[in-house]
């Protein structure tokens, strides 16, 4: 039995004889709590570390330890220069796109020039076709230049469609290139603000880790954000005992900052991995702390998980059962007898039968 399984059993303060430790004495009743132990922290509910996400220089700090935020304030600035060089490279490159997309520009001042150009030898062909073929009707002229003359017009149409459609084409990849590079400056810009943090819940700063003008890495934590509302406790049980934890199960803290005290809490989650650095499974567990108990996020805190609870159930200390055997005491003398054993821990063991209230034992 794992010796982190811990035994709650009430009216401690019943104790069994007095004086001699060897003195006979008898079961007695009381409700018996079983239940595993774990240590863990407190910290806000909805707690969370911010970070940038991306490298960066820490260029501003919006709030201070102890602040209340709401869920989208800015929390704080990361400066990232390969970021502004992105935004830059696009502005320059839709700068260009768009002067090459426009109406004036050079590059489709020329290519109209070309479609003018080859306009003005197809309509002049078109015109010397009609001329060598009239010369043609009335004799005048050969064959050969007939046929030169048809080729000719029609090499000079086919030239200017294909102006044409150079012209539309490069116009339409232009305004592509216009709403591609457009596109490109919109997400330079909008990664850019991404270095503006902002918080994600309603909540408290409970701490702010780095100093303006420290570099940090995309996976370095800013600043502890966390609930106002109230406190949970994040635990880790030994995987011996993980069985035994389930959500809704009670639970009872105890700490150094809580002197005598002792507080209550629920399991409301329980995690499907073991840790393997300790061999544990971790859980999460609701604490209902008074008004007059101050809080601090990161307190180490133990706690004792009830898994059952038996009631009006006969007990024994321990070292009077050896083996799940007992030496009972009567007028014949004592004699050995075998028991039936429920829960136990260092100090007691519950008799679940083999013994009555009216038998009187002896320490072996």
């Amino acid at each position: 039995m794992s010796l982190k399984l811990a035994y709650i059993f009430t009216l401690l303060t019943l104790t069994f004889g007095c004086g001699n430790s060897d003195a006979p004495l008898r079961p007695i009743r009381r409700n018996v709590v079983q239940a595993v132990y774990a240590s863990g922290k407190v910290y806000p509910q909805h707690y969370y570390k911010a970070n940038a996400g991306l490298a960066g220089f820490l260029e501003e700090i919006y709030v201070k330890v102890g602040d209340t935020v709401r869920a989208g304030q800015p929390l704080f600035r990361v400066r990232n220069e390969v970021s502004d060089l992105a935004v830059a490279t696009a502005q320059n490159n839709f700068n260009l796109a768009s002067r090459y997309a426009a109406h004036d520009s050079p590059f489709l001042a020329a290519l109209a020039a070309e479609v003018a150009s080859a306009r003005s030898k197809a309509e002049l062909d078109s015109t010397n076709l009609v001329r060598v073929r009239a010369l043609r009707s009335q004799n005048a002229g050969t064959q050969q230049q007939l046929d030169n003359a048809v080729t000719l017009a029609y090499t000079s149409r086919e030239t200017w469609q294909k102006a044409l459609s150079n012209l539309a084409a490069n116009q339409d990849k232009l305004r592509n290139d216009v709403r591609n590079a457009s596109n490109q400056l919109k997400a330079a810009r909008s990664q850019q603000k991404d270095f503006t943090v902002l918080a994600t819940i309603n909540g408290r700063v409970y701490d702010i880790l780095p100093k303006v003008g420290e570099l940090i890495g995309p996976q370095v934590p800013v600043m502890e954000i966390g609930s106002t509302d109230g406190y949970e406790v994040e635990l880790a049980i030994d995987e011996s005992d993980a069985n035994f934890v389930k959500p809704g199960q009670a639970v009872v803290f105890s700490a150094e900052f809580l002197g005598d005290q002792t507080l209550k809490g629920t399991i409301t989650q329980v995690y499907p991995k073991i840790t393997l650095l300790n061999k544990s499974i971790k859980a999460i567990a609701s604490v209902q702390a008074p008004a007059d108990i101050k809080m601090y996020a990161g307190s180490t805190i133990e706690a004792n998980i009830v898994y059952r609870e038996r009631k009006n159930v006969l007990v024994l200390p321990r070292f009077y059962v050896l083996n799940d055997t007992v030496i009972v005491k009567s007028g014949l003398g004592v004699q050995k007898r075998k028991i039936n054993t429920g829960a136990a821990d260092v100090e007691f063991v519950e008799i679940a039968s083999g013994l009555t209230e009216q038998d009187e034992v002896v320490r072996p």
